[in-house]
């Protein structure tokens, strides 16, 4: 079985609907048998990342929009 790595992306104002997303994450990872890296592993060089999946919050209640 060939892994592929794949950088993916949580934005979101709010800590519990960020980590409501990334337990959905965990739960497709352990299901499927795939590895994943961490966002700490991801933020330490983001500009060398291309990142493939963004699951964004279009509404920011602290930005005001």
């Amino acid at each position: 079985m060939v892994v592929r790595e794949m950088n993916i992306a949580v934005v979101d104002d709010k800590s519990k609907d960020r980590e409501e997303v990334i337990q959905h994450i965990m739960k497709y990872k352990k299901l499927n048998h795939l590895d994943f890296k961490s966002g700490t592993d991801l933020l330490k060089d983001i500009d060398n990342k291309n990142i493939e999946i963004v699951f964004l919050d279009i509404y920011m209640d602290v930005l005001g929009i």
